[in-house]
């Protein structure tokens, strides 16, 4: 194999590794976006009921049930994004 194809192969390999970096990117997204959705209706509904105590402090807690999961996700995410230096490699900083 010539240093073409090895060139070629290396492109589609990539190419094909970013395709599946965006989808999970996407997939991600969506979470986020969902959960924020549901955050926002609550808060609309809550502003809604501010007459009835008794429904703002149930949608209080569904909101503050669903907050936690938000926050998974969005901490997941960072951790995900943290590259870590390879040992050995010449980007791991020597002391």
């Amino acid at each position: 194999m010539d240093m073409k194809d090895l060139s070629a192969r290396l492109r589609a390999l990539n190419a094909a590794a970013d395709d599946k970096s965006r989808q999970h990117a996407s997939s991600v997204v969506r979470e986020m976006v969902n959960s924020l959705e549901s955050v926002n209706n609550l808060v609309y509904l809550i502003s809604l009921q501010t007459q009835d105590p008794a429904k703002v402090t149930q949608l209080v807690e569904m909101l503050q049930s669903a907050l936690p999961f938000l926050n998974e996700v969005v901490q997941s995410t960072l951790e995900a994004t943290i590259v870590l230096p390879v040992p050995g490699s010449a980007k791991t900083p020597h002391a």
